[in-house]
């Protein structure tokens, strides 16, 4: 990947220009350390509220409710010198109203696998690429899926626009990405033909400030069942059985 956030000659034109896109942030890290690595003690130390997956070794995810409380770029430089990183996922906010109909047929003529999804509620997601692939696009309607999640309503549209890299390109991103932020929204630009433009989100951020707090505690809220529930399946079951 270049380290220029700009486009390439050789790239196809603009399918899609968002002028005022928030900036990138990270939405999710998987982290993975040997069970006797001092990275633990760390981990466990900086981010308590972070619990692993204990197999062979420890396994952190760093999901976006988690990050979204953290300075989730600390957290990739500090993950990258602790252990493996299989996965970070960069995530580009913006208060738009989109076509996603029209976006997936221009997507569609100049990309394989693309393909979308339509829940019941009406949230719409494209997909580019497969899902294993070391690298997989999407965008979807995150105002929805904070809608059919949460029962919050921000009040205003919002697309999210969402890179997701694995294995050999987990490093490669990274250490670009590191250095210039808007390295990610020029290689989104490039090989999807989506422009994102510099701007600060600040609609999509006054609308969780008016939310309050039941925005921060839902978020929290979900972070704490997911971790229980990977950690102990079966007690968090049971524990939900005998509350009913």
């Amino acid at each position: 990947m270049s380290s220029k956030a700009g486009r390439c000659n050789t790239c196809l034109p603009t399918i899609l220009s968002v002028e005022n896109a928030g900036p990138v942030n990270i939405d999710w890290i998987r982290l993975y350390v040997g069970i006797d690595d001092q990275a633990n003690e760390y981990l466990h130390s900086e981010y308590p509220d972070v619990t692993p997956y204990v197999t062979q070794r420890y396994k952190y995810e760093f999901t976006g409710s988690a990050l979204s409380t953290l300075d989730g770029w600390k957290v990739l430089r500090e993950s990258l010198s602790l252990g493996r990183v299989s996965r970070v996922d960069y995530a580009i906010d913006a208060s738009i109203t989109l076509d996603f109909d029209h976006l997936y047929n221009a997507l569609s003529t100049r990309h394989k696998n693309v393909y979308r999804i339509q829940n019941n509620q009406g949230g719409y997601t494209i997909c580019v690429g497969k899902r294993a692939s070391q690298r997989f696009f999407r965008v979807y309607d995150k105002r929805q899926e904070m809608i059919d999640k949460t029962g919050i309503d921000v009040g205003c549209p919002w697309v999210r626009f969402e890179l997701e890299t694995k294995k050999e390109a987990v490093t490669s991103y990274a250490q670009v990405a590191l250095v210039n932020h808007n390295a990610i929204k020029g290689d989104v630009e490039n090989r999807y033909g989506i422009s994102l433009g510099d701007g600060d989100g600040l609609s999509i951020d006054v609308a969780k400030r008016e939310a309050g707090d039941e925005f921060s505690f839902v978020e929290r809220y979900k972070a704490v069942i997911a971790s229980a529930f990977h950690n102990d399946p079966q007690r968090f079951i049971d524990i939900m059985e005998r509350a009913r």
